[in-house]
């Protein structure tokens, strides 16, 4: 999802960044030779000059705490390290290497001529494409920031960086109109790829927002498809629009309030486990009936996101992880 508003831009720097992503995931010290990389160092200091942020993803941030407090472990401290390294250490060089190259790219491309203030303004740009923002240059209290990440966002980063830049797409200059064609090509390319792809696995498009399966596919027991924050907005406006008594929108229910439905699904880890645990039930309402549906729930709470898919109540998919985990 890091890379969706550079796929609508410029689909040829989203796939030269997607394929880097691949060749970090494999081997994560191409990742750390690109970024020592003379000519790329140059190029970053340039780009950090204007305010670009280099070298961070948010969601895996708590990968070296994870590191050590995996190395104390007793007994299996080390093989502990080494497991997270070739995994969660991996899916961090993926993640965080896509959004770099794409970056890059995307300065190179666009940056000549520009004056200073230009400059500025498509770092800031190139920040929100790719789900970056420095919530400490913006003047957020440590606190706030503690909060938000403990108790309101999966992400908060990621999350605000992705609305400010839905925003974007109704501001002038520059900003707005990177926003606008970046919004407008993904939208349109990942419609026309969505209906390639269905149709050549023989499925029936789902366009209805309304719908679970909104633009999803049926990949064995799963349906699969692209998430992000236009993708949650469409649904969000498909189920306003399904509202067929509007106190529905003053209920404190997550089931019958479009918009608590919507926030809660991007909620931290820590309030989604507090809701889980007071209401007895998953996210989709599903009971907890037995401890295994118990120590699931938990586990998804605690686990990287890119392997949850390993502990579905129905069937694990290895290969879901797999997928996840390369980005």
């Amino acid at each position: 999802i890091q890379g969706l508003s550079v796929l609508g831009r410029r689909p040829d720097i989203w796939a030269k960044s997607t394929l880097q992503q691949f060749r970090f995931l494999i081997n994560p010290k191409t990742f750390t030779k690109y970024m020592a990389n003379p000519e790329n160092q140059a190029l970053h200091a340039v780009m950090a000059k204007f305010g670009s942020t280099i070298g961070y993803f948010e969601p895996t941030e708590a990968l070296p705490a994870l590191e050590k407090l995996a190395a104390k472990t007793p007994v299996i401290g080390n093989a502990a390290k080494t497991a997270i390294e070739q995994t969660y250490g991996r899916a961090e060089a993926a993640f965080t290497g896509l959004t770099q190259v794409a970056r890059d790219n995307m300065w190179k491309a666009m940056s000549k001529g520009r004056t200073p203030e230009q400059l500025q303004e498509l770092a800031r740009t190139l920040d929100l494409m790719t789900g970056n923002i420095s919530t400490r240059a913006l003047g957020i209290s440590t606190t706030q920031r503690e909060v938000e990440s403990a108790w309101l966002f999966f992400s908060p980063r990621f999350t605000r960086a992705s609305f400010a830049f839905i925003g974007d797409a109704f501001r002038g200059g520059m900003a707005g109109t990177e926003a606008r064609k970046s919004i407008a090509g993904l939208m349109a390319a990942g419609t026309a790829m969505y209906i390639g792809v269905s149709d050549a696995l023989g499925q029936t498009p789902e366009m209805n927002p309304k719908s679970g399966r909104f633009m999803t596919i049926q990949i064995g027991d799963q349906r699969v498809g692209v998430g992000g924050v236009v993708y949650s907005l469409a649904r969000l406006g498909g189920n306003l629009v399904s509202v067929e008594n509007p106190s529905d929108l003053l209920k404190v229910d997550r089931f019958d309030n479009p918009f608590l439905k919507f926030m809660y699904g991007k909620t931290a880890p820590l309030t989604g486990a507090v809701v889980g645990f007071a209401e007895r039930a998953d996210y989709l309402g599903r009971p907890f009936e037995t401890p295994g549906d118990w120590l699931r729930f938990v586990a998804g709470k605690v686990v990287p996101f890119s392997v949850q898919s390993l502990f579905e109540k129905e069937k694990p998919s290895v290969t879901g992880a797999a997928v996840q985990v390369a980005g």
